[in-house]
């Protein structure tokens, strides 16, 4: 049937990338309205245009007879002009944003104004595609592919549409990335740090700073969407336009902090001093900044400054293209640029080596930055950048203003002694020498209402509630304007902007990531006729019986319809850790030089999109991951004797597992580099690529493989379930042995 579509992009309405795109839809039988930036907006992220535009009128132009639109705004600026005011009648099915000239892969999506095209749609509650392609030019192939498969896309969604019913879950959308040339295939993917291109900042010649672009290899990973499309495949990955965490975080969180916060002091003197980076979105003469860099360094914390010259508030995770200035003065740095852009040129310029942060602290800043709609936020968007690029922690922090617009006397105070006892807390609680201050890959937004108590505060998520919606309204002359209501509330237990609104202090743990979670990414393939991992043909009227399976899940004596989830379940997990262990005690009794050595010591595997990493540490066994991957089957790895007797050992502390040698994370560890004892036994152990137990030349711990051995016999013999749960599905000892 004919879907109503709203088409934008970040490339400018006459751009060949949404040409090609209407023209296809078009086609297709579908009903399509462009409203579309007018011109270009590439990198320009969550951004609303910053504080000036959100004051501004907008103006707005139909630029043909067909009834199509330009916007002078950011792409999400456009798509929420047209669906609260200009267009608000159409009745549309979803909203389609792109196709994008270059693809927008990992780290890309955050920045990517045509993705967050697409988020803007998600917080209207329709589902929506982002598009995007390695091409350039109008008739490139890659924009022909990338038109050809979202039709083929829309098929498929449409053949599976229940009545009544929208053709993705509920706040869903996809990210595609279409590649140049042949294609092998579309494989359902995870977005992950991996990106096709980086992007990093360096000073000129002429001492300005800007960004060169570096092109990336393929490590072959099955999951993540820059090793698939690096090797040749269209990318589809499910998007939620969330940057909060899960529960799973949010309830360790509460865990952690809730006592010690509630006695209102952080213990004092006894903390390890940080190194910490302090930016905001309000200037680095902003008198928030100027409050906290005090607070921090009355506590005994070093601080820098590397925050932006002037006011970015409402910019979101937009970067500044170009060249840049970066001035030195006594506090620090102060870049002429975004606060993203401000975070990258601070880790990757200023602050490197020794000198590199242990936390990034963003703001005190003017302005709440709660629920859904806070990705507009510069202050969330320099956290983000942190987080999701550096896997540096840090905390984003947010004042409440009265009717005035303005913070109250008293509250950047109140708001950055709240930030020092967070600090100190997570310092009190703090797991091993050596590891962050929060788990890894996570960050925190704390925002302080008006009239706060530092004895009121919640552990929360985002979600729709908000401190006042923001929507778009016709001026009555020709333009229109962003208006704030009301705020929203909504009656989820742990809603950021409700506990906000309220009067309590929020702390949310976030990602970084617009990943949707495990469980809508599976049910997104399951719509799309696509196994996670799997290169599926692309076309619409493929039968999907010929996806390539992955590698290495054919295992002796062991029944592959088991009534298991193939992907994502525990089939998928037993497979991927027996046949790893299996490996593992095979070449533990190999002849070796004496102790291995580990720079990098986990246990890694897969579990539906998002891989799981356990780290052997002297003080600490992680069981989050483990546990978290087990919730839906209501299964303890770690009660099993497998886990006791890692948690038992004295393993060295352990961080990433991914065999890479450029310092970023890959997510995956499907191929890897890294060799467990340096000789001629690494190719068999590595040769199961389902799951790596990587024990790595290197010289930054010790751990000794003989002492596990009898452990792990004496479990096997005795007939134990080596995981609590798996007990009638564990091959016999003669597997692992053989």
């Amino acid at each position: 049937m004919a879907l109503n579509v709203l088409l934008t992009n970040d490339d400018g309405y006459d751009a060949p990338g949404i040409q090609s795109l209407q023209e296809a839809l078009t086609a297709a039988g579908h009903n399509v309205t462009v409203a579309a930036p007018r011109v270009n907006q590439s990198a320009q992220g969550s951004s609303l245009g910053g504080a000036e535009a959100l004051a501004s009128d907008i103006a707005v132009t139909q630029y043909d007879e067909a009834g199509n639109y330009w916007i002078d705004g950011r792409p999400a600026v456009a798509v929420d002009t047209a669906l609260d005011a200009l267009l608000a009648d159409q009745g549309f099915d979803l909203v389609v944003s792109g196709t994008n000239k270059g693809e927008n892969i990992g780290s890309s999506e955050n920045i990517s104004g045509t993705v967050n095209g697409a988020m803007a749609g998600l917080k209207h509650g329709l589902p929506a595609i982002a598009v995007s392609a390695d091409a350039d030019e109008a008739g490139d192939e890659g924009f022909a592919n990338a038109a050809a498969y979202t039709v083929d896309l829309l098929q498929r969604l449409e053949d599976q549409q229940q009545a009544e019913q929208p053709l993705l879950p509920k706040g869903t959308g996809l990210s595609v990335n279409v590649p140049q040339g042949d294609i092998d295939g579309a494989v359902l993917t995870e977005i992950t740090r991996k990106s096709s291109t980086e992007f990093p900042i360096t000073q000129n010649e002429d001492g300005t700073y800007g960004s060169q672009g570096i092109d990336q290899q393929s490590s072959g990973g099955l999951f993540n969407e820059g090793d698939q499309f690096l090797d040749g495949n269209i990318t589809v990955s499910a998007i939620d336009g969330n940057w909060g965490a899960n529960e799973q975080a949010r309830s360790a969180l509460e865990t952690r902090l809730e006592e010690l916060l509630s006695d209102g002091v952080a213990p004092a003197g006894d903390h390890a001093p940080l190194n910490v980076m302090l930016v905001n979105d309000g200037g680095y003469e902003a008198q928030g900044l100027t409050t906290t860099r005090e607070a921090l360094q009355d506590a005994g914390y070093d601080v820098t400054v590397v925050a932006p010259t002037d006011s970015q508030q409402a910019v979101g995770s937009a970067l500044t293209l170009g060249s840049f200035e970066v001035t030195e003065y006594e506090a620090g740095y102060h870049v002429d640029a975004t606060p993203s852009t401000t975070v990258y040129t601070g880790l990757d310029a200023l602050l490197t080596g020794a000198d590199q942060p242990d936390l990034i602290v963003s703001g005190v800043d003017d302005g709440a930055s709660v629920g859904l709609q806070a990705s507009s936020s510069g202050t969330l968007g320099a956290a983000v950048a942190s987080v999701f690029n550096y896997d540096i922690p840090a905390i984003a922090v947010s004042a409440g203003t009265d009717d005035s617009g303005e913070v109250p006397s008293g509250l950047y105070e109140t708001s950055a002694d709240f930030l020092v006892n967070v600090i100190g807390d997570l310092q009190a609680t703090q797991a091993g020498n050596g590891s962050q201050l929060l788990p890894q890959g996570e960050g925190l937004s704390i925002n302080v209402p008006l009239d706060a108590n530092s004895a009121d505060f919640a552990f929360t998520l985002p979600d729709e509630a908000n401190d006042g919606q923001r929507h778009i309204v016709d001026n009555g002359e020709g333009g229109y304007r962003y208006e704030i209501d009301a705020p929203v509330n909504t009656d989820n237990a742990w809603s950021e902007g409700t506990h906000y609104n309220q009067g309590n202090i929020t702390l949310t743990p976030i990602d970084g990531s617009y990943q949707a979670d495990d469980a809508t990414t599976l049910a997104t393939g399951d719509l799309l006729g696509m196994e996670y991992g799997r290169v599926n043909d692309w076309s619409a009227e493929a039968d999907d019986s010929d996806a390539t399976p992955m590698p290495g899940h054919e295992m002796p004596g062991h029944d592959q319809d088991s009534g298991l989830s193939l992907i994502g379940g525990l089939e998928e997990l037993f497979q991927d850790v027996t046949a790893g262990i299996g490996q593992l005690v095979a070449q533990l009794g190999a002849p070796t030089s004496g102790d291995f050595h580990s720079q990098h010591t986990s246990l890694e595997w897969s579990s539906g999109p998002q891989h799981q990493t356990i780290s052997f540490s002297h003080e600490q066994y992680h069981r989050d991951a483990m546990n978290e991957a087990f919730s839906s089957q209501n299964t303890d790895y770690s009660a099993g004797p497998v886990g006791q007797m890692f948690e038992q050992r004295s393993f060295a502390t352990a961080r990433d597992a991914f065999g890479r040698t450029d310092g970023q994370q890959s997510h995956d560890v499907w191929h890897s580099d890294v060799s467990p004892f340096g000789n001629d036994t690494a190719q068999a152990f590595f040769s199961q690529d389902d799951m790596l137990a990587a024990m790595s030349g290197g010289n930054d711990a010790t751990s000794e493989a003989p002492a596990v051995m009898p452990d792990m016999m004496s479990v096997m013999e005795s007939g134990q379930p080596m995981l609590t749960g798996l007990s009638d599905q564990m091959p016999s000892p003669e597997f692992f042995m053989g």
